[in-house]
């Protein structure tokens, strides 16, 4: 992991991969110096969000293919795939804890395997003399309306 802002007095760099499933945040440990010239790669569904984003609009972006990766992809912040986007190949993912995958369109979407993080527990809190408990509940979501996600993996 980069410390934040280590990038960005690399006057000579010119080329960036991004192996993140979701797009970073400016200030997620990324800052790069203010050069037109540099190309960011990222997976092939991004490129129009990364070319959308305030931050990233003004490199140029290049879409690489997930599949040469043999990793699990750790969904860490909430992703959308509308219409025709959609994760190249079968790929792992783990959908982090309060984080929503969604997958509207017709298009299919395989994933090899698919890990859920989340939880739920109990806390009291006290209201003048009274003591009530409540319930958190800290799950990940997959939301579709597409009739055709398949997980061939484990689940």
């Amino acid at each position: 992991m980069l410390q934040s802002g280590s990038l960005s007095n690399c006057s000579n760099l010119t080329d960036v991969t991004i192996l993140s499933p979701t797009i970073l945040d400016k200030g997620s440990s990324l800052s790069l110096p203010n050069n037109s010239n540099i190309t960011i790669h990222v997976p092939d569904y991004l490129v129009n969000t990364y070319k959308a984003d305030t931050y990233f609009y003004k490199y140029n972006i290049v879409g690489i293919d997930i599949t040469q990766y043999d990793v699990v992809w750790p969904l860490d912040y909430s992703l959308d795939l509308n219409s025709y986007i959609r994760m190249a190949g079968e790929p792992k993912i783990r959908v982090g804890h309060n984080v929503n995958l969604t997958i509207n369109g017709t298009d299919a979407q395989k994933f090899e395997d698919v890990t859920l993080l989340g939880h739920s527990m109990t806390q009291t809190y006290a209201y003048g003399d009274n003591y009530h408990n409540y319930y958190l509940k800290d799950w990940a979501q997959v939301l579709s309306t597409c009739d055709n996600v398949t997980v061939t993996g484990d689940v």
